[in-house]
């Protein structure tokens, strides 16, 4: 198997990098992989990227544990961003997790309500100090937010979308589309709409007049369609069969980066619906 190297240059994007060396700018998910990129959005200029011979054996077939000897002469430059893997903690200590430390993870089928405070102490992480009552103006909203690309799995073929997100959750949410393309989930291409993924939205929910948490950039949304919000019954056994339906793999997925499931609410059960801050 050959493998050259690449060095970063000024203006330069991983799904660039991908479609000019490997011919599919959808590639970028498995150079992120190989060079263990935690943030495919983020790399930094004088990195040294490993890279496949498209000509020689397919990306999706290679080891992605070998290491690459570096070069007589070649500077190897030291890693800028810290990519930290994300630990699960336990249930039971998740209320004294340190969100600085990326520990976001919770048990399946948690329900926010369930832990005192915890809703508020997760609305004042992505807001700076701000709360449910005393939330910050749109203007101030969407200063918190940041465009990311994550990869769609459509198909049986790759591809990507572009989505607003809270800065603070981008490297999560990445992470979670990466893992549900790796086990094989779909996203739906739907006609007039693209592909079927929310994010940020500024909005308001029902007659409380309260922020909807897809205002605050910790809501995301897939496969409405086929995961329609229903009455309090348990919504994993209420789908129409399809491979667009929510599982217990993705909410297994979803869960290890933080975010509670729509489909555990007691009424008005939304299993399209994952929230870092829990509604």
């Amino acid at each position: 198997m050959a493998i050259k190297t690449y060095v970063v240059k000024s203006g330069d994007t991983l799904s660039a990098i991908a479609k000019e060396h490997l011919g599919d700018a959808s590639k970028y998910v498995e150079l992120a992989r190989i060079n263990q990129i935690a943030n495919p959005n983020i790399i930094e200029v004088g990195d040294t990227l490993k890279i496949p011979d498209n000509h020689s054996t397919p990306v999706e077939m290679l080891d992605l544990t070998e290491e690459v000897a570096p070069q007589v002469n070649e500077v190897v430059p030291e890693v800028i961003e810290e990519k930290t893997e994300l630990v699960p903690v336990s249930y039971e200590n998740h209320v004294n997790a340190d969100f600085n430390k990326n520990n976001f993870a919770i048990k399946p089928h948690s329900r926010i309500d369930n832990e005192a405070g915890m809703r508020e102490k997760r609305i004042q992480y992505l807001t700076d100090g701000y709360t449910s009552e005393n939330p910050p103006s749109r203007v101030d909203l969407e200063k918190l937010m940041t465009k990311i690309e994550i990869p769609i799995l459509n198909g049986g073929k790759m591809d990507q979308k572009t989505l607003i997100v809270n800065k603070k959750l981008a490297k999560e949410i990445q992470s979670v589309f990466v893992e549900l393309a790796e086990k094989g989930y779909e996203i739906e291409l739907a006609d007039g709409y693209g592909y079927e993924v929310e994010g940020y939205e500024y909005r308001t929910t029902g007659s409380s007049g309260r922020l909807s948490d897809h205002a605050y950039g910790g809501a995301i949304d897939i496969n409405a369609r086929h995961n329609p919000m229903t009455g309090p019954r348990d919504a994993l056994n209420d789908n129409d069969g399809t491979k667009y339906v929510v599982n217990q793999q993705v909410i297994n997925i979803f869960a290890k980066h933080g975010f509670y499931w729509g489909g555990d609410w007691n009424t008005s059960c939304d299993p399209m619906h994952f929230s870092f801050t829990g509604w």
